[in-house]
């Protein structure tokens, strides 16, 4: 069964306590630097960085931190959308299947209702 794309019985649903950076955003203040002036934006303009919280508290708390390049622009609609504050994630198929990473380190579930 293919979870990347919802039947009519299924939804994603996001994980709160997940987010998508841009890697630009991260790094724009290394690249002021002079020593960090290589890595310039345009190299790191499709990276996107997956923060997924774990429950705990500070000492204890987990956390999955995955970078990932998207050359299909999926991961580009999701930081639009939670840009946006829409969550609206059953229109960025186009096509296109979710990559089975998102599952995997829980930015999204697939629930049935």
């Amino acid at each position: 069964r293919d979870y990347s794309r919802p039947s009519s019985k299924h939804r994603l649903v996001k994980n709160p306590l997940a987010t998508i950076m841009k890697m630009t955003d991260v790094t724009s203040f290394y690249s002021k630097r002079k020593i960090f002036r290589n890595n310039t934006p345009q190299k790191e303009g499709d990276l996107y960085i997956l923060n997924v919280s774990y429950a705990g508290n500070e000492m204890h708390e987990s956390c999955i931190r995955t970078v990932f390049r998207d050359r299909s622009q999926v991961l580009n609609k999701l930081w639009k959308i939670e840009q946006e504050g829409t969550e609206d994630y059953e229109n960025i198929f186009e096509g296109k299947s979710l990559p089975d990473a998102l599952f995997y380190f829980g930015y999204f579930n697939c629930v049935q209702y």
